[in-house]
């Protein structure tokens, strides 16, 4: 995966495992990982979370509303 990539595995399995920002960043500094990376790929996902959820709940309910009708 690295000479696809240029990400080490066990760097990119950290980056998309789901956890604290900060736990995880402690485990990038612990398996000598970028640190960087990782961090960016958990606040994007958390960022994602917090903005795309309620935009497809709201979608989803306002579908469910006109199906009622």
């Amino acid at each position: 995966m690295q000479g696809l990539t240029g990400v080490r595995i066990d760097q990119a399995l950290l980056a998309l495992a789901p956890g604290g920002l900060t736990e995880m960043g402690l485990i990038a500094l612990a398996i000598h990982a970028d640190v960087a990376f990782v961090a960016l790929h958990h606040v994007v996902r958390i960022l994602f979370v917090i903005i795309l959820d309620p935009l497809i709940l709201a979608a989803l309910a306002f579908r469910l509303r006109i199906d009622k009708k």
